[in-house]
């Protein structure tokens, strides 16, 4: 919001109620000190806004169109039109553009001469020479596509005040409003280039069970828990470099480290399901609580039950027996296959640690499932082979039962992304 008031002498005033010298002194004021606050405003923005900020070193004639080039592509891969983006970039650098080693890339360069008010499109920008002092500091240039960008600026009011008290002449009054910012949904058309050390790297995420420790060195950290970025939620929560957030089934930690002076880092994330426990960056499987506990059954629990479907019990009713060693070497493999499975169809995707033995817990399902329907597959996997018959109906009546499982378990909403802006952005798609 800039307001802005100057005086116009009595004996410069002009006929026709000093319109025409009013006019004069606003664009004056308008274009000296109202449009390069605004420029800067705005620029600023973007760059604290940007959906990709990336830190490196200043740019050179050898390497400015490569650099340029690199965040062409990745507005491409994030299905940025190619149409409505501009380059900002400032004297210094924009000076390097006609004596760039590599012309032949600039676009239409035959047609286009490269005079004191005009450049070539490059990589597909419309080019724009911002003075250095304008740009924010530590940035080389900014890409951003106009739908990314939202600004608005209008003249809300101007008025003369003839002869006020005090002034020998009229006094002009202005007040311009403006607003600039970064749609969240369209994020990706807005690409930083800074120097390496004004650019906060994203930060870390280890996880102990349903705990995530998240670090990110001489930062604070902002994260959601909803799905959304929390670079643009208004619901995003604040967190302590070293601290901790407790997630629940299903939920997806997304954060990102800010600080005074620095440019924002990208997002960091980490998914959690109690289906599979993540720890040192792979899925690991959940304590035992013993055998015969609620919540989970040892392998061997569903060896034995196999075994007794199988008819294979020793004369004194033990499963683990000289005739059933063969057995044993091959239920890890068939345990693993069913717990793959299973995680499949239940929608995890997550990388996991396999069982190995028979004394290992069977991890993500309750302890009757996997000595019911579990032992069922397991005696179906042994026999295929050397009974087919057999095989078969323990093969049906183990789908039978995990269907039925599948079936009782509870839906889990899921946040659907956002890819079509509708009416308030002019059009059916995101952009």
């Amino acid at each position: 919001d800039r307001s802005f008031t100057g005086s116009i002498d009595e004996g410069n005033a002009q006929d026709q109620y000093n319109v025409k010298d009013a006019s004069a002194r606003l664009h004056v004021q308008i274009r000296d000190v109202v449009m390069p606050e605004i420029e800067r405003y705005v620029l600023g923005k973007w760059a604290l806004g940007g959906g990709k900020i990336v830190g490196g070193a200043a740019p050179t004639t050898d390497t400015l169109l490569g650099l340029i080039q690199a965040g062409a592509s990745y507005m491409n891969n994030s299905y940025v039109p190619r149409r409505g983006r501009g380059l900002f970039i400032s004297e210094t650098y924009a000076a390097m553009l006609p004596n760039l080693s590599n012309l032949t890339y600039l676009d239409q360069l035959g047609a286009q001469a490269l005079t004191e008010n005009s450049l070539p499109r490059v990589a597909g920008f419309d080019v724009h020479v911002v003075p250095d002092g304008d740009m924010p500091e530590n940035v080389y240039f900014i890409l951003q596509h106009k739908d990314a960008c939202p600004f608005a600026q209008k003249l809300a009011k101007y008025k003369i005040q003839k002869d006020p008290m005090g002034i020998d002449g009229n006094v002009i009054e202005g007040r311009v409003r403006y607003w600039a910012g970064v749609l969240a949904e369209k994020c990706a058309g807005v690409y930083v280039y800074a120097a390496a050390d004004s650019v906060l790297a994203a930060p870390q995420i280890a996880m102990s069970g349903a705990v995530a420790t998240v670090t990110a060195a001489g930062a604070e950290i902002g994260y959601t828990l909803d799905g959304s970025d929390p670079r643009y939620s208004a619901g995003a929560l604040e967190l302590a470099s070293g601290g901790t957030v407790t997630l629940k089934d299903g939920e997806v930690l997304r954060c990102y480290a800010h600080a005074e002076g620095k440019y924002p880092s990208g997002l960091a994330e980490q998914a959690y399901s109690a289906l599979l426990i993540t720890r040192g960056g792979r899925m690991s499987l959940p304590a035992h609580f013993g055998k015969g506990g609620k919540w989970m059954a040892l392998v061997g629990e569903i060896f034995d039950a196999a075994m007794a479907l199988m008819d294979e019990l020793s004369a004194e009713g033990e499963a683990r027996c000289e005739r059933t060693e063969d057995y044993r070497h091959r239920t890890p493999a068939a345990v693993n296959m069913m717990l793959a499975e299973l995680a499949e169809m239940v929608g995890c995707r997550g990388e996991w640690l396999p069982v190995e033995g028979l004394d290992d817990p069977v991890p993500g399902v309750g302890a009757a499932y996997a000595r019911g329907a579990m032992a069922y597959g397991l005696a179906a996997a042994l026999l295929v082979d050397e009974n087919p018959g057999s095989a078969a109906f323990f093969h049906e009546r183990y789908e039978e039962l995990r269907n039925l499982h599948l079936a009782r378990l509870p839906a889990r909403p899921e946040r659907i992304r956002d890819l079509y802006g509708g009416v308030e952005y002019g059009g059916f798609s995101r952009w």
